[in-house]
């Protein structure tokens, strides 16, 4: 399993050597490339920061040209990309709520997305591998099968998929973690490609073979105490990477041994 960790704050990729999971939401407002941080080590994956702005905007305020110039920009500047999630639309009440449309519109755009920024791609950095990756959204196992589905319909390369990410169960898994068993049950009875789950907490962690998660703030938060090692000027570690990086450490150490057993 590869476990990325959310990262509140952009520079991290500069000095964390961890794995981590940043928005475009945080990345986009360094307004010039050569402030942008630059990755040493570690991987890391770019996040389109869909339900914050579907939930809240209800569309991206950027169109898929701007977003691939982005994200060619962060390629060649940031280095050591692993992936990058399209512009999709996610399937949770609120994102629905604030669009109006129904799961399968959303699934529908979310699709449309991952082909657009393909072809963008395609025309703007021709000699660099594809960054981006499917994402499959949906509400009950059936509708995640159906969305998978449509990528092949809109000729999108099935068989070629590294690497599926699965979104909008972060919260479903609070409050139906059957559910999301079945869901992703269901996909891997589709595909052989490695499942990622987005903003994944850590009862669900090890349904997946990568996951990216901020649980470690929250947890940070209900501690109401500072990491030990932590000499920073806050007294709560919620957006300390010292407390990320430690727990981090803890939870890919659990599910490693809990896979091994």
């Amino acid at each position: 399993m590869t476990f990325y960790l959310g990262a509140p704050d952009p520079q991290w990729i500069g000095v964390s050597n961890r794995p981590l999971m940043v928005s475009h939401n945080r990345l986009r407002r360094i307004k010039h490339a050569f402030s942008l941080p630059i990755a040493h080590s570690a991987p890391w994956v770019l996040d389109s920061g869909a339900y914050d702005v579907i939930s809240r905007h209800g569309a991206f305020p950027d169109g898929p040209e701007t977003y691939v110039r982005a994200v060619r920009t962060y390629d060649m500047q940031i280095r050591n990309l692993s992936w990058a999630s399209p512009q999709d639309y996610p399937c949770e009440p609120e994102s629905l709520a604030k669009t109006g449309l129904t799961v399968p519109a959303h699934q529908l755009l979310s699709v449309q997305s991952y082909i657009d920024l393909t072809a963008w791609w395609q025309r703007l950095a021709p000699r660099r591998p594809n960054p981006f990756r499917m994402v499959v959204q949906g509400d009950t196992p059936e509708s995640y099968v159906r969305c998978w589905q449509m990528f092949g319909d809109h000729g999108a390369d099935l068989a070629a998929a590294a690497i599926v990410g699965v979104g909008s169960v972060c919260r479903r898994e609070k409050t139906d973690l059957p559910q999301v068993i079945d869901i992703v049950a269901a996909l891997r009875e589709l595909t052989g490609a490695r499942l990622h789950g987005f903003g994944v907490h850590a009862d669900a962690i090890g349904l997946f073979d990568d996951v990216d998660s901020m649980s470690w703030s929250k947890a940070a938060r209900a501690r109401r105490a500072k990491h030990w090692q932590c000499t920073a000027f806050h007294r709560v570690c919620s957006s300390c990477l010292i407390y990320a990086e430690d727990w981090h450490d803890r939870m890919a150490r659990r599910h490693a041994a809990a896979r091994a057993a």
